[in-house]
C-alpha cells in the first residue's frame, strides 16, 4: 500500500461508495415520489441534515479509514486497530434506506388528500398573536435567566475570545453550565429562537413591528448562546430559520439560498474551531471538522464495544463514556466531555440490530407525521401556520440523528420549548384576537 492518500485501495473503496450512493439515491427517490409535498420536505430535511452531519463523514472514514482518524486528531490520538469500516458504513447507511421506506409505509396505511389540495394559505392573519407570544417568551427569559444574563453577555462579548484552547474553552463552558437549569437552557435553545422565527415571517398590519422585534430576538438568542460556549445551538437556530423559509411557501427551493446558508454555517464553524484549537494553527479545516465531528467517534465506539462490552451495555450515557474512553485525561467526577452519537448507533451497540431498526423506523414515522402536519398547515389558510409547524418540527427532525429519541421530546433542546411561543400564539388566535383592519391577502406573503 502506498504512503500517499490516493492509492489503489482508496480508489476502489471510492468507486464502491459511488455505487452504493447511486443505489441509495434511487431507493429514496422511488419511496418519496408518491408522498405529499409536506412529507417529502420533512423526510428530505431529516435525511439531508443526517447526510451532512453523519453519513458524509462515515463515508469519508470508509474510503480513507485510519488516515482520516490520524489526520483529524493531528497525530495526537492513534486510530484503533481492526476497525470494520465496511460494517460501520452499512450501519451509517441504514437511515437512508429505512426512513424513506417507513414514511412510505405510514402513508400507505394512512392515506390523505393529494398535493392538489395543498395550496398556500391566502386568508389574512394578524401579527398580534405572535407579538403576544414574544412578550410571554421575553418575560420568561428574564424571569428564569435574570441572574445569568449579565455573565452570558460578558462571555459572548469578551470571554469566548479569551479562550486559550480546548481545555480552556471546556472549563469556561462547564462554569457557564454550573448555574444553568433545564428550563433556563430550554428558553435560550428553543423558545427564544422559535419566537424570533415566527416574528420574522409574520404578516398583517403590524408585520414590520414584528419583523423588527424578530431581528432583535434573533440577535439576542445568538449572543446568549455564544455565551454558553457552544456551537450546536447556533447551528440548530440556523436550521430552524432555513426550514421555516422552505416550508412557508410551496415554491421551489432556491439553491442559492441553501448555498449561502451553508457558507455562513461553515464560516461560523471555522471561527469556533479556531477558538477551540488555536495551538494547531488550523491543521484541520472547517469542512473536515464539520463532516467528522460526530462520525469520528465510530471507530473508537467499536473499540470500546470490543474492549469493554459490559461497561458499554450498562452505560446510561454512551456519549460521555465514549468521550472518557477516548480522552481519559479529561475524566472527572462530573462527566462533561462527550462524543455524541446518533440514537440508532447507540441502540445498535447496546441492544442489537432489531432495536436499532426500530429506532430508525420511529424517526421515519416522526418525519411522516411532521410532514402531514405541514400539509395540514398549508391547507389551513393561515400563511404563518407552516412556520409554526416548522419551528417545532425542525428539532424533531434534526436532533434524532444527534442524540437519543427521548431527549428530543423532553430535554432542553427538544420540541417542548420551541412549542411554547407557538402554543401562546395559537391560544391568542383561538381567543379571537384580530387586527382592526385586516391586511389584504397578498400582504401576508410580502417579505
Amino acid at each position: 500500500m502506498n504512503a500517499g492518500w490516493f492509492d489503489v485501495e482508496i480508489l476502489l473503496r471510492a468507486l464502491l461508495l459511488l455505487g452504493l450512493l447511486f443505489v441509495l439515491w434511487a431507493w429514496a427517490a422511488r419511496n418519496l415520489r408518491c408522498l405529499t409535498l409536506g412529507v417529502r420536505r420533512a423526510v428530505a430535511f431529516a435525511l439531508g441534515m443526517y447526510i451532512l452531519t453523519f453519513f458524509a463523514g462515515a463515508a469519508w472514514l470508509f474510503v480513507a479509514q485510519a488516515r482520516v482518524v490520524e489526520a483529524y486528531f493531528a497525530g495526537f490520538l492513534p486510530a484503533p486497530d481492526r476497525t470494520p469500516y465496511g460494517l460501520l458504513l452499512m450501519l451509517a447507511a441504514l437511515p437512508l434506506v429505512v426512513v424513506p421506506w417507513a414514511a412510505r409505509s405510514a402513508a400507505a396505511l394512512l392515506p390523505s388528500a393529494s398535493d392538489a389540495a395543498d395550496e398556500p394559505g391566502s386568508a389574512p392573519h394578524s401579527s398580534w398573536p405572535v407579538l403576544t407570544a414574544a412578550v410571554v417568551v421575553v418575560a420568561a427569559v428574564f424571569l428564569f435567566n435574570q441572574q445569568l444574563l449579565p455573565s452570558l453577555l460578558d462571555n459572548a462579548l469578551n470571554g469566548i475570545w479569551q479562550s486559550e484552547g480546548l481545555a480552556s474553552l471546556y472549563a469556561r463552558r462547564e462554569e457557564a453550565f454550573a448555574e444553568l437549569g433545564a428550563a433556563q437552557a430550554g428558553l435560550l435553545y428553543g423558545s427564544l429562537p422559535a419566537c424570533a422565527a415566527l416574528l420574522l415571517f409574520a404578516g398583517g398590519q403590524a408585520r414590520w413591528l414584528a419583523r423588527a422585534l424578530g431581528v432583535m430576538l434573533l440577535v439576542a438568542a445568538v449572543v446568549l448562546n455564544i455565551g454558553l460556549f457552544q456551537i450546536g445551538p447556533l447551528m440548530a437556530i440556523g436550521l430552524m430559520l432555513v426550514f421555516a423559509s422552505i416550508v412557508r411557501r410551496q415554491a421551489a427551493v432556491r439553491i442559492s439560498w441553501l448555498l449561502a446558508a451553508a457558507l455562513a454555517a461553515m464560516l461560523l464553524f471555522a471561527t469556533y474551531q479556531s477558538l477551540k484549537t488555536p495551538e494547531n494553527g488550523g491543521a484541520n479545516d472547517a469542512a473536515t471538522q464539520a463532516l467528522l465531528r460526530v462520525p469520528i467517534g465510530l471507530p473508537f465506539l467499536w473499540q470500546f464495544a470490543t474492549e469493554e462490552p459490559q461497561a458499554l451495555s450498562r452505560s446510561d450515557s454512551v456519549s460521555h463514556d465514549l468521550g472518557e474512553f477516548m480522552f481519559p485525561e479529561l475524566r472527572r467526577v462530573e462527566r462533561f466531555v462527550s462524543m455524541v452519537q446518533p440514537s440508532f448507533v447507540v441502540t445498535f451497540f447496546q441492544h442489537g440490530l432489531l432495536a436499532c431498526l426500530a429506532v430508525v423506523v420511529a424517526i421515519g414515522v416522526i418525519a411522516f407525521a411532521g410532514g402531514r402536519a405541514l400539509d395540514a398547515a398549508h391547507r389551513s389558510g393561515d400563511p404563518l401556520r407552516p412556520v409554526m409547524v416548522a419551528a417545532v418540527l425542525s428539532p424533531a427532525l434534526y436532533y434524532p440523528f444527534q442524540t437519543q429519541l427521548l431527549d428530543v421530546l423532553v430535554s432542553s433542546y427538544g420540541v417542548l420549548w420551541p412549542a411554547l411561543p407557538v402554543a401562546v400564539a395559537l391560544l391568542v388566535q383561538r381567543l379571537g384576537v384580530r387586527p382592526t383592519h385586516p391586511a389584504p391577502a397578498s400582504a401576508a406573503f410580502e417579505r
